[in-house]
């Protein structure tokens, strides 16, 4: 069976250093997915003393605690209630979980229904980042998404890969007629944080090895 760091390894630039570069040791995380679980399986495996409350099938829960040793396999809390995470603020607050440092959602399909059952968890600032897929072409939708966060104080940022596996964050439009995708990954990031999230991925890009950017000794006189 492949283990969590091999499935931290298969996962795409992007995502590794949102991994890296904003989940610390010791925080909670969030994860809302119809499919597999992958993510929080690679944040286990990177991270220590994580508390995560993972909303999956049985099967990708089960598949999630074989790959992950012992203790990161405690870490995870199965979450797999009939609110299969449309209730965050009171699934929350039955657990003693004051905040949120990282909500990730895997389906734009369960998105809305998601954020309505975090209503005040958004509203008080107590989550920092939600990372979420879009459809552009879902107008409305979409459109009801980013316009949820917004209202609460949240910065909407398209995250994009360049040729050479930079990520970068731009201010996420809903008429872009650049792009050249229907889904997006956006990042929602309490506007507090924004400036602060910028610096951070600025430095885990340099300290990237896959991503062949100058060397540490050329990066430090930026």
């Amino acid at each position: 069976m492949t283990s969590a760091i091999n499935v931290f390894k298969e996962l795409s630039t992007a995502e590794r250093i949102l991994i890296r570069s904003l989940i610390e040791d010791g925080q909670t995380i969030v994860h809302v997915s119809s499919a597999g679980s992958e993510w929080v399986e690679a944040a286990l495996a990177q991270r220590q003393n994580i508390r995560a409350l993972l909303y999956a099938s049985p099967e990708a829960e089960r598949d999630a605690r074989g790959r992950l040793g012992l203790n990161q396999a405690e870490e995870l809390h199965s979450e797999v209630s009939s609110t299969s995470g449309l209730n965050l603020d009171e699934d929350t607050a039955a657990e003693g979980i004051p905040h949120i440092h990282f909500l990730n959602i895997g389906g734009m399909s369960v998105a809305r229904h998601v954020l309505r059952g975090a209503r005040n968890l958004l509203a008080t600032g107590r989550i920092d980042f939600v990372q979420l897929p879009v459809d552009t072409h879902d107008f409305l939708t979409g459109r009801a998404l980013i316009e949820m966060l917004a209202e609460r104080c949240y910065g909407l940022f398209e995250i994009e890969v360049a040729e050479r596996g930079e990520i970068r964050l731009t201010p996420y439009l809903i008429f872009n007629p650049n792009r050249g995708r229907s889904v997006v990954s956006v990042l929602a990031i309490k506007e507090r944080l924004i400036r602060q999230t910028s610096l951070l991925l600025l430095h885990s890009m340099l300290q990237e090895p896959a991503l062949q950017l100058p060397s540490s000794s050329s990066a430090s006189g930026l």
